[in-house]
């Protein structure tokens, strides 16, 4: 995925990276993905452990797609 942005010198491109977390990470592991940033693609149970546990902030979440509601 990527990420356009305008400068000065003109549009420019970041690469935003996937992260899927399908088999079981270390919580701590996890959260410090969180914190850099992207675009994750994680469990129901993964997202809610994370969040009841705080080492995920729902402050930080821009957005979310849910598969299979």
């Amino acid at each position: 995925m990527t990420q356009f942005s305008k400068s000065p010198q003109g549009p420019t491109i970041t690469p935003i990276e996937l992260h899927q977390l399908d088999k079981p990470n270390d919580l701590n592991k996890r959260s410090g993905m969180y914190l850099k940033g992207g675009v994750f693609s994680v469990t129901y149970k993964q997202l809610v452990l994370d969040l009841l546990s705080k080492k995920l902030s729902p402050l930080i979440i821009t957005g979310l797609i849910i598969s299979q509601a």
